[in-house]
């Protein structure tokens, strides 16, 4: 039997659909929003295993043709799980992994695809609440509901279920998922932002969940499964370290509100246009910053098509970090996900594209992990920046912030390290500046936290913040005035869109010519916005001159500058930025010219005025009248 409900959380209403699709998963809910049609199945295998974690798989996949695109790689069809995809995964994951009944370790696999894709929904937001939605009408044990609901804030206006471009320059982008107990978990990322408004973008976007949570319900109050039963299977045993935790005793000594001692390091690498090696305790991070120009931007291609990306940040995580031996592979799910957080911490502060003329990438190598390694490359990646004369709005720290339950009173822990967060029920990754927060992510094992705790740990992070920017001040407090001296020199001009045709030349001729004899590469755009990169200042500044000559516009009766390019026995032709023109043998001088080669020679440079055109549009100049004034 086909069950639906529906929701009401923005303007266009939310329906979910179980008992058609996918008879024989465990659970199945189809999700629409619009034109957007998600459906979310779980599995879970009937015996469970002796092991001390619990094992979740969480995939979420776009198929290119939920909006109406065939695939752009040479197979013509979806290829492995993209960055996007697994950072959607991440979310999911961590929005549901906390519900889980303790002790509960069959394996359990929720997939999620997407089947159409409108512009104006909020693909993540509908992700977490299909998987929700499976798992609380399946028969797998699972302490829900949970939804997500996002707000977005530009300028005075805010919106829920808000699509990629709404959000793309929002000054506040806050995913909530949470239960009626409190928050589950938080991506949240913002220019940089009070602590009180974060607070209150907060408790919004929770308050929102609550019609997707009743919608939930009502759905499993008709077409819920009995929930199997199980036997808890015992995990890792950290009793007596969450009572020392909870007293406040920490294994290294540190009160619960101090930072790990902290060193740093700029400039390290000679290489690199920037670097920085950030340590904070046993973790240590060290960071470069290479400066490209527009051809090594990284195109990106999702089910709404391709975008460039113009900031780069890669977080590598090798074994010897955690003093292993395995083999190495390329990144994985981690690597992806703490490379974005760090990411959009640091974007907060770069300049807007228009106003940053290098494609931008930080490289973060883990040498030593001891927790928050995510934390230590947005402090370390600030550094490097600087130290490569980015010039980012303020430098930007990071925090792990952990808590520890116990006796129904909870105490919060700074800087945690990788004991702390085994052992504790909070993993708050807290990144800002001075003058507010640029990202923050919640990971939680309680199933729920309170919306005051948070305010509680917010409030300890942004304490911490200081104590870390100071340390971080006292090395380099500000972006270097000048960029190293092998980055790319790299300039912008902008000329009438008329010009363009003539720049860029038939078949791209002209602007060919110029990156050849200027040793530069030069981009276009139809707005006539031309940016120029080069290897050395001269070369740079040679190129841009000759743009400014090509797109000069000459006026009746003013003097210019012209280079003799052809000369004939009836005057001499020359040119005067992109333009052409004769000086005819009885413009050259006053008086009588018997040889013009005596006057005019090929490569010099002779004062013309302009005098007008013919009537086939040919220039029409004049030496004498230049010589006369």
């Amino acid at each position: 039997m086909v069950t639906r409900v529906t929701a009401q959380l923005s303007a266009d209403p939310i329906h979910l659909e179980t008992g058609h699709l996918a008879p024989q998963a465990h659970g199945a809910v189809l999700v629409r929003h619009r034109q957007s049609a998600l459906l979310a199945t779980v599995v879970a295998a009937p015996d469970e295993v002796e092991r001390d974690f619990f094992p979740l798989t969480v995939e979420y996949r776009e198929r290119m043709s939920a909006a109406g695109r065939i695939p752009g790689n040479y197979q013509r069809r979806e290829g492995r799980i993209a960055d996007r995809e697994v950072l959607v995964s991440r979310l999911v994951d961590r929005a549901l992994r906390p519900l889980f009944p303790t002790g509960f370790r069959a394996d359990v696999q929720v997939l999620i695809t997407v089947y159409g894709a409108d512009e104006k929904s909020d693909l993540e937001a509908l992700a977490i609440l299909a998987a929700s939605a499976a798992l609380h009408v399946s028969d797998v044990p699972f302490d829900g509901p949970v939804a997500a609901a996002r707000l977005v804030a530009r300028g005075e206006k805010e919106y829920a279920l808000a699509s990629d471009k709404l959000r793309s320059d929002a000054e506040a982008d806050w995913l909530v998922a949470g239960t009626r107990a409190g928050v589950v978990m938080i991506e949240a990322g913002s220019a940089p932002c009070p602590d009180e408004a974060a607070v209150a973008w907060l408790g919004q976007a929770l308050a929102s969940t609550a019609p997707l949570l009743d919608a939930l319900d009502r759905l499993r109050a008709e077409a819920g499964k009995e929930k199997r039963a199980f036997t808890p299977v015992a995990g890792a045993d950290h009793g007596e370290a969450r009572a020392k935790l909870a007293r406040g005793e920490r294994a290294d000594g540190r009160r619960p509100d101090e930072v790990r001692p902290i060193s740093v390091d700029v400039g390290y690498l000679p290489g690199n246009h920037g670097s920085a090696v950030f340590t904070r305790g046993e973790t240590q991070a060290l960071v470069s910053v290479t400066l490209g120009g527009n051809e090594d931007a990284q195109d990106v291609e999702t089910v709404f098509g391709k975008t460039s990306d113009h900031f780069l940040l890669h977080y590598n995580f090798p074994p010897f970090a955690t003093g292993e031996s395995r083999a190495q592979r390329g990144p994985g799910r981690r690597e992806i996900g703490h490379g974005a957080l760090a990411r959009r911490a640091l974007a907060a502060v770069l300049p807007r594209r228009e106003e940053l003329p290098w494609v931008v990438r930080v490289v973060s190598d883990i040498l030593s992990s001891n927790g928050s390694s995510s934390m230590a490359t947005v402090c370390g990646g600030s550094l490097a920046l600087m130290d490569a004369g980015v010039p980012i709005a303020a430098p930007v720290a990071g925090v792990a912030m952990g808590l520890v339950r116990e006796g129904g009173a909870d105490t919060v822990l700074t800087d945690i390290t990788g004991a702390e967060d085994g052992a504790g029920d909070m993993d708050l990754k807290v990144a800002g500046t001075r003058d507010g927060l640029t990202a923050v992510q919640l990971d939680n094992k309680l199933g729920a936290i309170p919306l005051a705790t948070l305010v509680t740990a917010l409030a300890e992070a942004r304490r911490a913040l200081l104590v870390i920017l100071g340390k971080m001040d006292e090395v380099l407090a500000a972006p270097r005035e000048q960029v190293a001296a092998n980055a790319p020199q790299i300039g912008q001009i902008h000329v009438a869109k008329r010009h363009v045709g003539r720049i860029i030349g038939p078949g791209g001729k002209r602007v060919n010519e110029i990156q050849s004899q200027t040793r530069s590469r030069i981009d276009i755009k139809d707005s006539g916005r031309i940016r120029v990169s080069a290897k050395s200042a001269e070369d740079l500044a040679l190129a841009l001159q000759i743009l400014r000559d090509e797109a000069t516009d000459l006026k009746k009766g003013e003097i210019y500058d012209a280079e003799v390019v052809t000369v004939k026995e009836y005057g001499a032709f020359v040119r005067v930025g992109a333009h052409e023109g004769l000086v005819h043998v009885s413009e050259l001088e006053e008086g009588r010219t018997d040889k013009v080669s005596d006057i005019a020679k090929v490569g010099d440079t002779m004062r013309v005025k302009v005098l007008g055109a013919d009537n086939r549009g040919r220039l029409e100049l004049s030496r004498r009248a230049a010589l006369e004034g």
